[in-house]
């Protein structure tokens, strides 16, 4: 929103937000001084620095910044780009994903989630009590098993990343079935033996 004229001769300062500064200036005047004195590396030298911070518009407005570092001619370059909707819409879905944790971690019926890689993103509080076993020590595993059978195998979640529902039959014996209640989902079903007492279906 500021002309030219309006921060020419002024120090770039002026419209840093006062919690950003003293970083951004410790960390400018480190690089100026590891390339003055010829201390920067190659790699370094490729990968120039990408600073965030945030800067306010004539209007008084704030906007997330990210500016790429070097020094042509003796002089400070930083090429930079707005990243406020970025950032705006990064703190939305990070909101959603709380609500949606909230609410998943709430339910009494037990819950996980698997990242395409087959590694456990989620397991909430009454899988937890289902099958003792706590989330932190399943999380970022490839184990979800566990909580059900006493050997390895997959688990339907498992077949449907891989989309080989085919190999439900080997696995589920015909307790499984395409859901009546979502499309291109599927419900199986299974005794426990080691599940509680005397076990649970």
């Amino acid at each position: 929103g500021f002309e030219a004229e309006d921060l020419l001769g002024k120090s770039g300062l002026d419209i840093i937000h006062e919690d950003d500064k003293k970083y951004l200036v410790t960390l400018l005047r480190m690089y100026i001084d590891a390339k003055t004195n010829g201390l920067l590396t190659e790699d370094m030298m490729k990968n120039t620095p990408r600073l965030e911070y945030r800067i306010r518009d004539k209007g008084g407005q704030w906007h997330f910044i990210q500016s790429t570092v070097d020094i042509v001619n003796n002089e400070l370059l930083l090429v930079s780009k707005d990243l406020t909707e970025k950032k705006q819409i990064e703190a939305k879905l990070q909101e959603n994903e709380k609500r949606l944790s909230a609410v998943i971690q709430g339910l009494s019926i037990a819950a996980f989630f698997l990242g395409r890689d087959h590694k456990v993103i989620f397991w909430n509080k009454a899988l937890e009590d289902l099958s003792r076993i706590r989330a932190e020590d399943v999380i970022g595993t490839a184990n979800p098993w566990k909580a059900f059978y006493a050997e390895k195998r997959p688990v339907l979640a498992d077949l449907l990343i891989e989309d080989n529902i085919g190999e439900a039959e080997r696995w589920y014996a015909g307790r499984f079935e395409k859901s009546s209640l979502l499309n291109e989902s599927y419900e199986a079903y299974d005794f426990f033996p080691h599940l509680g007492a005397n076990g649970k279906w």
